[in-house]
């Protein structure tokens, strides 16, 4: 193997797998791949054992004849890599070199210093061995387009809602993905769910997706800006590719996601309050609320003024929204209610309730396209 890459380039490689790969665990998650083939380019690989990460450089100068296949410890050579300042036309190193020879892999590079003196940094590490189990599944064909801003604000509305430590019920753990004339996503851990709706510039019509909550967590943190990512769908396998990136899953299908569409039709009555000085209460009791009675407040809707309580303290919020005639008492936990409420980005929000006994349903008020359904706390 010989080849040479970018400094800045391979520094954006470290960052992307960073948060991906795990330190320290002598498995292959602790490992990133590097595959040379002339003509095509560098592939670098790695796992955390539920989402596989790809990058492909194509801007690299392969020197070698051979493809070649080796893999070394990750947080050794982001350790080195980021060690350089990348060139800005005066200063720093332009391109790491590889090389490789029997069962070692060497990185060079020359650096440029601020008073023009030459640096030179090597590394030789081990080429582990990569025994990944799962069949890496390489992006096919595009079943469907989306923007990644619209992925990026599904997930910072809804994510927070699932359980991403479910032992017992897999589809609570993660981010649901429905298909009809809109796109809804959606996530809930049993006692609270949030649903998210944008329209549909998709030609799906029809399917629902289940992801992992890891898998969405890691595209939360790789996308950015504002890029069109293809999506495909192979045995089950969710694969998404954008610029030279690919990431892919295992869908859930050990478990169904809720079907909670009639949940959020049950209700009597609705009201409308602020949503700053509600949700200014409710974080104001943090410290307050007992965690081992679920985080408990009490919350008291009735002439014209919202009463937040505790057993040790009590506030109350005169809302000019809140009608006269409204009645309405129940018990939730303080932080998911406020969870609940701050990604909806409206300045009100419209309360739709039954009783103390029933699920509570939080919706925007001019948009209406994100909903939130709140169970409450039952006794004491």
């Amino acid at each position: 193997m010989d080849f040479n890459i970018d400094v800045k380039e391979l520094q954006g490689v470290m960052k992307l797998f960073a948060g991906l790969v795990k330190p320290n665990t002598g498995t292959v998650t602790s490992l990133i791949k590097i595959e040379v083939t002339p003509g095509e380019g560098v592939l670098f690989t790695g796992t955390d054992g539920g989402s596989t990460l790809t990058y492909t450089s194509d801007e690299s100068v392969i020197n070698s004849k051979e493809p070649f296949s080796g893999s070394l410890i990750f947080h050794k050579l982001n350790s080195f890599i980021n060690s350089f300042r990348s060139w800005n036309e005066a200063f720093g190193a332009k391109d790491f070199h590889f090389t490789s020879e029997g069962k070692y892999i060497t990185i060079e590079t020359q650096s440029i210093n601020t008073d023009g003196g030459v640096s030179e940094g090597k590394i030789k590490l081990k080429n582990e061995p990569y025994n990944l189990r799962e069949k890496v599944y390489k992006f096919n064909e595009t079943l469907f387009i989306i923007n990644s801003s619209i992925i990026q604000d599904a997930i910072s509305k809804v994510i927070y809602a699932a359980d991403t430590d479910n032992k017992g019920n897999a589809a609570l753990t993660g981010m649901n993905i429905n298909f009809r004339d809109s796109i809804y996503f959606a996530a809930g851990d049993g006692t609270i769910l949030s649903e998210y709706k944008v329209n549909n510039p998709t030609k799906m019509s029809e399917g629902s997706y289940l992801l992992p909550g890891r898998f969405v967590m890691d595209l939360r943190r790789i996308i950015s800006g504002n890029t069109q990512i293809h999506c495909d769908i192979q045995d089950n396998k969710f694969i998404m590719k954008f610029n030279s990136v690919e990431i892919s899953c295992s869908l859930i299908i050990s478990d169904k996601f809720p079907d909670y569409r009639g949940m959020l039709e049950v209700y009597t009555s609705t009201t409308v309050l602020n949503k700053e000085s509600f949700l200014t209460g409710l974080q104001s009791f943090y410290d307050l609320v007992p965690p081992d009675d679920h985080n408990r407040i009490s919350i008291d809707l009735s002439g014209g003024k919202v009463s937040l309580s505790t057993p040790e303290a009590s506030i109350m919020i005169e809302d000019k929204n809140l009608e006269d005639n409204v009645d309405f008492k129940f018990d939730v936990d303080c932080k998911k209610m406020a969870q609940s409420i701050d990604p909806i980005k409206d300045d009100q929000i419209v309360f739709k309730f039954t009783d103390s006994k029933t699920a509570l349903i939080l919706d925007s008020y001019k948009f209406e396209n994100q909903k939130a359904i709140v169970m409450p706390i039952m006794g004491r």
